[in-house]
This record gives structure tokens, sequence and C-alpha cells, in this order.
């Protein structure tokens, strides 16, 4: 999905769309006096920003003579705590990044701009909980003969408000909520303690050999208002299929199926994941029919990674269940607070899909390519297991804590989209 943005023309003082003031300095003999025969600019996107939403900068080079001048746009990006910076707009030239994170600088040919031309470069970065308070970026411009210019542009990058502070979205139509107010998980929406398929050598509480946890009601319970799906290291021999033998961990699992599934929509939690090598809670989607594929993995944790893996399989067609469409973030803000994860399903022509993490969208599944978007009723599952193979980090070590919890405050669904933020993510 392209990123919308509005550049601005070049001038003494410019201001970004947000309301931050960039001054352009004018290329000069030795940056303090001269003509002002070309101008760079450092524009922002936005002035301030919360955590986990995107920052990024316009710089602009402008030749103010009729005559054709020689220029090069530089940039040393900002560190900013975490800063990962990219290119994804750009013209009259072919900018990329280089260097490590922490260490990233813009790099630009020497171009030739013709009388009053431009040449623009949009640079952006995801933000998290490390990122700065302040990021300061500072473009320069050098001409050929040497001389140079300097343009900078602040945003501020405040902590986002814990989506346990916010309320349904009484503009939309809510096609299922649980709060998980009450003192018990509500048994009238959800599947308690059960896997929602067949498990195991047809044992209904073991999922399969990937997995080293069995499912106990007793795992799952609310708190505070908070659902708890619990994972522990008491070992169990599975009582429903004994030739299973000794499971090493139980977990929690709570399940829609036959209770409510749904066709397209916004499936949305705010929850906070555990952390511990080979813990391996998820919030995904499977089909009411029994089938699979497909599947729709909106939110899930890999302990060992300290990553997500969202996406899904293909649907349909030779490479069902086969291949992935998937992306994987890595950030360990997701087991140190409550955050918002979402999905938008849309079935309409041509068919999207697109995740979301505290309302930006990181991920997108364009229905254009064939196979990828099921059209069939989901239910929700969320569940708190353990990862059993060598692969992706497990199983759990002496280092992973016991008992531990995947926390969910509320999940959500909704007939509609949220308004697109301005600055999410391709």
């Amino acid at each position: 999905m392209s990123r919308p943005k509005i550049y601005l023309a070049a001038a003494a003082v410019l201001v970004a769309a947000g309301g931050a003031v960039a001054s352009s300095v004018p290329a000069q003999a030795d940056a303090e006096s001269g003509p002002h025969d070309v101008t760079v600019a450092a524009v922002a996107d936005h002035d301030s920003v919360n955590q986990y939403q995107d920052i990024g900068f316009t710089l602009t080079i402008s030749n103010n003579t009729s005559a054709t001048k020689v220029a090069t746009l530089g940039d040393e990006l900002p560190a900013g705590g975490n800063l990962s910076w990219a290119v994804d707009a750009q013209s009259g030239a072919t900018c990329t990044t280089s260097g490590p994170v922490g260490a990233q600088r813009l790099v630009c040919p020497q171009v030739e701009l013709p009388g009053h031309g431009t040449y623009r470069v949009h640079v952006y970065s995801h933000t998290t909980s490390s990122t700065d308070a302040q990021v300061t970026d500072t473009a320069t411009v050098t001409l050929g003969n040497g001389t140079r210019g300097a343009s900078s542009a602040v945003v501020r990058v405040s902590p986002g408000a814990s989506c346990r502070a916010t309320r349904a979205d009484t503009s939309r139509t809510l096609a299922f909520d649980d709060e998980f107010s009450g003192g018990s998980i509500d048994t009238a929406k959800w599947n308690v303690g059960v896997l929602p398929f067949g498990g195991y050598r047809g044992s209904t509480h073991y999922h399969n050999s990937q997995y080293g946890s069995y499912v106990q009601a007793s795992n799952s319970y609310t708190q505070d208002g908070v659902l708890n799906l619990t994972t522990d290291n008491t070992p169990v021999t599975a009582p429903d299929v004994p030739a299973i033998g000794t499971i090493p961990y139980t977990e929690g699992m709570i399940h829609t199926k036959n209770l409510f599934s749904r066709t397209g929509g916004y499936f949305e939690i705010c929850a906070k994941f555990p952390a511990g090598k080979g813990l391996w809670p998820a919030f995904w989607l499977a089909a009411q029919n029994g089938n699979w594929p497909p599947e729709m993995d909106i939110a899930e944790w890999f302990g060992s990674l300290e990553a997500l893996q969202i996406g899904q399989p293909f649907a349909t067609g030779p490479n069902a269940g086969s291949l992935w469409e998937s992306t994987w973030k890595y950030a360990a803000e997701a087991t140190t607070g409550f955050h918002d994860y979402a999905m938008w399903w849309s079935t309409s022509s041509p068919a999207t899909i697109r995740y979301y993490i505290d309302g930006q969208m990181v991920h997108e599944i364009d229905g254009t390519t064939a196979n990828l978007i099921s059209n069939t009723p989901m239910y929700i599952i969320l569940n708190s297991g353990t990862w059993a193979p060598a692969s992706r980090g497990g199983p759990p070590d002496a280092t992973t804590v016991f008992p531990n919890s995947f926390q969910v405050d509320y999940v959500r669904v909704y007939t509609t989209p949220p308004v697109q933020q301005p600055n999410s993510a391709p």
C-alpha cells in the first residue's frame, strides 16, 4: 500500500502537515553568508507522534536560479534509540540508506538541478518504546564547488496511551465484544479448555507434535477485568488419549467455534504477551467448517525469537497450506505492556487483509494475488502454549518463568475498518 504524503514547496521557512517547522538554510561559501542559489529543507511529516507510530521527513533541495546547478543531498540519519530508516518516495534521483541501525546515512548521487528545479526524498522509520523523546534530522546540500547548506526538523515522540484505557468505538458496529469484566469467562461466548479441532491421535486437548503443552480449562480465567491464559510447567499424562504419554507443560485456550464466526470484519484484541524461551501464545482465526487452510494469524508470538508472526497460508489452490504470506515483527515491547493487535478482512473485490499494531498498519495482503484470502466464516482462537521443536528457539528451558500468562483486556470484532492512519507503514 502506498504511503500518502504531502510534499511542500521549499521556502525560507516550511511548515509540515502536522505543524513541524523547519528552517531552510541556503548553500553558502562558509555556511554563514553567501548567495541563496540552492536551499535545502527538512520537513517532518508530523511535529509529534506516539510510540509505535511512524516518523518521517521530506528532504528537498531547490535551485533558486535560472542556471543549472550541480548538488548532492546528504543526511546522517538520527539514531534516535532504535530507528531503522528507509526511503519510500523520491523524485529527481535514486537515494538509498546505508549502514547499520544506529549509524545510518542517506546516500544520494550528485545531480544536475535545472534552473528552478527541485529534488525530493522521503525517509521514514517505525518507533518503539526505546525511541528518543525527541528526534532531530539534519539534511545537507553540497554544491559542485564545495559550498554547503543545512536544514533541520524535529519530531517529539510521546508514550502512547495503553489500549487498556480505550473504549469500544461507538461510531462503528460491533459484531462481537468481550471486555472480560465479569468474574468468570462467559461460556455463552467462549469454549474453554478444549481444542476446536481434532488433535493428535484424536485428543481434544493436545494439538500436535509442535506443541509441548496440553490444554486445560483451569489454565484460563479472568481477574481484574483481564483474561489470563496461563502456561505452566506441571507435566500431564494425557487422560483423554493415554498413548500420547506425558506432556511437560499445560496451556490455556478459549475459542468461539459454533458460538461466533464471521466472514470479513475487523478483529481486534488488547493484549500483553508473556516473555520467555519456548513460549508460543497466539491470537488467530480458523474456519468454522473445519477445513485447513484457511488460517489467519493476527498476532502469533514466539518467545525465543521475541518476534510476532503475522499473516496466513495460501487458502486455496495447489499451494494451499504450503506457502505463507507473512511478516515478522521483532520487538520485545509485546511483553512489556498492553498493545492493540488487529486485522481488517475484506472479501469485496479485490479482497484485502490488513494487519495492525496499535492502530498502525504493519502488513497488507493484496487479494489480487490468487488463492490467498478466504471467504468462509472464521472463528476466534486465543491460546498460550509452548513450542516443542528446536527450530524457532524451542522448547522452554530453565530461564523460562512459570507460570506465565497471555493477558487479554478485550476482544472486539467490528463490521467496518478504522479510519486509515496517515502514517501507517506500507
